[in-house]
């Protein structure tokens, strides 16, 4: 097909910023799912003096999906996490890169790992509001990847620059 877009499919640091910011926007959008959806539990949507009898039918339906459905976004959260940085690292083999360009790498992961606490520290005061707090607290795997993003994203950047970089090393 003529005109096609040309995609960059390669992976490379830069990308690991797009998912830090990923996460972030995840973690934050699971949160007040949540907060959202207690919210709308609390409400007399589902009372039965309002709209009949079955209304209970669909209360349980809700109950269930609020008790099961939910808590599993933490996992969810942590497979976007290992996709995310997988999928840069098994990307950046796509990478030809000289050593010479090593520098540029690591001033850009310098630069990463100084965003990092920035997005850390922005999840953290939504996440200790006083009003989502309640919410928040069940997902302990999102509060643990970011508490420790900084350090998550430079053994991340080490690894894209391993492959990057070691690549030219070994003549592939």
């Amino acid at each position: 097909m003529r005109g096609k877009l040309k995609v960059n499919r390669k992976g490379s640091l830069q990308d690991l910023l797009l998912v830090m910011v990923l996460l972030l926007v995840l973690a934050i959008t699971i949160v007040f799912s949540s907060l959202i959806a207690h919210k709308i539990g609390d409400t007399r949507i589902f009372s039965d003096e309002l709209t009949g009898t079955n209304q209970s039918v669909a209360r349980g339906i809700f109950d269930k999906t609020l008790n099961n459905t939910i808590p599993k976004f933490d996992t969810i959260f942590v497979g976007f996490l290992i996709a995310g940085i997988l999928g840069t690292i098994i990307l950046a083999f796509a990478v030809r890169s000289l050593t010479v360009f090593f520098m540029a790498g690591f001033i850009f992961t310098a630069v990463l790992i100084l965003i990092a606490p920035i997005l850390s520290n922005v999840y953290d005061a939504v996440a200790d509001n006083e009003q989502v707090i309640e919410f928040s607290a069940p997902f302990t795997a999102i509060e643990f990847v970011m508490s420790n993003l900084p350090l998550m994203m430079l053994i991340a950047a080490t690894a894209v620059s391993v492959v990057i970089y070691g690549m030219w090393r070994l003549g592939v």
